[in-house]
């Protein structure tokens, strides 16, 4: 660290010495509603957003029980216990001063982000459009009081969990501005509703503002902090801080979104449900200032980037691939569209040069996506939610994954899972001496990152499309190594491995490829080794053909551990994955060849002829 970020830390800690001192036992005083005018507008204060109505109503019956999702947990809304319960565990989180609670990994309680997930709010926001409905609006409006005032009473500033994330501040404030202004016209307590947003605004506004992510640890919670601080600074103007909060937030909200996006509007995370999650608080604040006429053109064109390289990768029910970390949070709710443009139906290879990702689309091929990373780590300088994924392939065919990359499964758990599922062998890549292509140093943190860069192969050979890249993350071994994509019109395809020695005696002796097969198929041995056949409901949706390496196969190993995907955070369960491992001297090359049903018999003369042309590209 340097010396500001030291100065930073130091600062930090002081407050939060201070503010344990003051903090005490008085309740806190009551909020006079009258002086601001969100809270005694009769109207909508807020700009219009896009919903998924349709996707909330058929929770509803779910949701009015008090049931909500805690990222692969259950959790109920059932008395004064539940905003405190632990629902990985059933342990109770402490009431005590939050600074003084331990969290991290090793913790007596459980996983903290499951447990902060229900007091994010957000089903607060559920409420609010379900009380649109009028046959559902009376118990709709009910839920949305009995939790929102129960919340505040029970977390009162700056006493247990809730309070040790500012992230988790911010999100929670936008939640409870955005669920009462929509839910506004139908309160049956307003009074009680009011004083209790303005108590949670003022106390989270005034933490969020001491205890900003920054230098280091900048990144999405950063962008949710000071959003959070936007809201409450242009939505309560009457209060003392506002013009600081509003200040504070809006230049450093805008500073990081020049800084977390790049050009081609991809993500310097690379993650793609946090890329999703920045979208959409980019797209609400730019929201938000221009409804009260204070534009941001910067703002809105960040968002309208992000937007369109989001749409290459959404499938038709807007899911995205499940690359590097995601703990399946949002920025406001799950069922918010506004950052959802229509996926994209083209032909032909896009690729993101900034961001490192070559999308190749083919309706006619089964609706397939094929998307080829390229990029780098992840954001500096701890590199916290990118994986040990380079020149990984994700594969959607006909609409479902058929070759994926793991997912996250936790943060905070067992250490062993946190360094699978972010490690090389969890992804559709090669891994040399069963190393990583960088180091993990902790359960957030990477070094030694890795380079990549793209082949300059973009010229049709033989009317095939070729996209290739190459890293640099196994080169303290002797090895570099090459990935190079090629499609044939009929939709069959080589994805070519190439382990080249950069000295005559590399001190690498191992190399594993790995495939990890989507869960909707099935992976059946054919008669001649290495040869697979790829079965969604019993019919042949794919060939595959691997050589050049032992073939190994697992399917929820826990010892290795191998095969295994995490659809949800906090889930895992089992997938084929297939491990093809050669020993012995370098270079180098795994072939293999994937052939849809609907394909002719694959031309490997043809494909070699062009892996010769090729090879002779990477060893110049």
């Amino acid at each position: 660290m340097g010396f500001r970020e030291t100065f930073h830390r130091i600062y930090e800690q002081l407050f939060l010495l201070w503010l344990r001192f003051r903090q005490g036992a008085a309740e806190p005083p009551a909020q006079d509603v009258e002086l601001f005018a969100f809270c005694t507008a009769q109207l909508s204060q807020l700009p219009e957003l896009t919903w998924n109505f349709e996707g909330n109503r058929n929770q509803a019956s779910s949701l009015l029980s008090g049931n909500w999702p805690a990222l692969g947990c259950e959790w109920k809304w059932q008395g004064s216990d539940a905003w405190r319960l632990a629902p990985d565990t059933g342990s109770l989180w402490p009431a005590t001063f939050f600074g003084s609670i331990p969290y991290r990994q090793g913790n007596l309680y459980g996983d903290i982000r499951v447990a902060w997930e229900p007091s994010r709010l957000q089903q607060l926001v559920s409420f609010a459009l379900l009380a649109q409905d009028e046959p559902s609006r009376v118990e709709a409006v009910e839920c949305f009081e009995k939790q929102l005032l129960s919340w505040v009473r029970l977390n009162r500033p700056y006493l247990g969990i809730h309070y040790v994330s500012a992230m988790e501040c911010g999100l929670r404030l936008i939640a409870v501005c955005h669920a009462t202004d929509m839910i506004r016209q139908h309160l049956q307590n307003p009074n009680d509703v009011w004083s209790a947003v303005v108590q949670l605004v003022e106390s989270h506004a005034d933490l969020v503002v001491r205890r900003l992510s920054l230098y280091s640890s900048a990144g999405n919670h950063t962008l949710a902090e000071t959003a959070g601080l936007i809201y409450a600074g242009a939505l309560f103007p009457e209060h003392k801080n506002a013009t600081k909060w509003k200040r504070v937030g809006l230049e450093l909200f805008e500073k990081e979104s020049i800084r977390q996006f790049n050009a081609d509007g991809g993500g310097i995370e690379q993650a793609f449900g946090y890329h999703l999650f920045v979208t959409d608080l980019v797209n609400l604040v730019a929201k938000l200032l221009d409804s009260k006429g204070e534009s941001n053109k910067g703002l809105q064109q960040i968002a309208e980037n992000a937007c369109e390289f989001l749409s290459e990768l959404y499938d038709e029910g807007c899911r995205l691939p499940n690359i590097g970390d995601y703990d399946d949070g949002y920025a406001l709710s799950p069922f918010l569209l506004s950052s959802k443009l229509r996926p994209a139906s083209r032909q032909g290879v896009k690729v993101f040069d900034d961001s490192g990702y070559s999308v190749l689309q083919d309706s006619k091929i089964l609706s397939r996506l094929i998307l080829f990373d390229h990029g780098p780590l992840g954001m500096a300088p701890s590199y916290g939610h990118g994986h040990s994924d380079c020149l990984s392939v994700y594969w959607r065919e006909n609409g479902r994954p058929l070759f994926v990359d793991a997912g996250t499964y936790t943060y905070t758990g067992d250490q062993r899972w946190r360094e699978y599922f972010r490690g090389v062998s969890a992804h559709n890549t090669v891994s040399v001496n069963g190393l990583d292509q960088a180091s993990q140093q902790s359960a957030f943190m990477w070094s030694d990152p890795f380079q990549a860069s793209r082949l300059d192969a973009a010229k049709a050979y033989d009317s095939h499309t070729v996209i290739g890249a190459s890293h640099n993350g196994y080169e303290h071994l002797g090895i570099r190594h090459y990935r190079v994509i090629i499609a044939a019109a009929d939709g069959s395809v080589l994805v070519w491995d190439y382990l080249k020695a950069l000295v005559d005696k590399p001190l690498a002796n191992r190399a594993s490829l790995w495939w990890h097969i989507g869960p909707e198929f099935e992976l059946v041995d054919d008669v001649n080794p290495g040869n697979y056949t790829l079965e969604r409901d019993g019919s042949v949706a794919i060939s595959l053909e691997v050589t050049t390496g032992e073939q190994y196969e697992y399917h929820g190993d826990n010892e290795k551990p191998s095969g295994w995907y995490s659809p949800n955070y906090g889930e895992k369960i089992p997938i084929f994955t297939v491990e093809v491992r050669h020993s012995g001297s370098f270079p180098h090359e795994f072939y293999t060849y994937i052939q849809p049903s609907s394909a002719s018999l694959i031309d490997k003369n043809r494909f070699e002829q062009i892996v010769k042309k090729i090879r002779i590209l990477c060893d110049e």
